[in-house]
């Protein structure tokens, strides 16, 4: 029966993402818009697959999608980019995994 099935609470389920925030915005980063971006764990995170579409413009994060959501990301993580797949330059940015979607 399903009785002895464990369903994860938000706080530590573990899947998709569903939103991210900007914990260090970094610096450096070449202006203009780059798609599919893939992010990479930093710490703990263990996630796959997650991309973004992320533009700066000024210097400064205009905007940020998430266009993969990936799986096997948790509240919590966190998550860059390689400076490779957005212009060249920059270093710094932090993203962190506000919610997930379980899969």
């Amino acid at each position: 029966g399903n009785e002895d099935m464990y369903v994860p609470g938000v706080s530590d389920a573990i899947g998709g993402l569903v939103e991210i925030r900007t914990v260090n915005a970094g610096s450096g980063y070449t202006d203009g818009s780059y798609t599919n971006v893939p992010l990479v764990d930093t710490g703990s995170a263990t996630g796959l697959f997650g991309k973004i579409d992320i533009q700066w413009l000024g210097g400064s994060i205009a905007f940020v999608v998430i266009t993969a959501e990936g799986q096997s990301y948790k509240k919590g993580d966190q998550l860059t980019v390689n400076a490779s797949d957005v212009g060249g330059t920059g270093s710094g940015l932090l993203f962190e995994v506000v919610l997930v979607q379980p899969q």
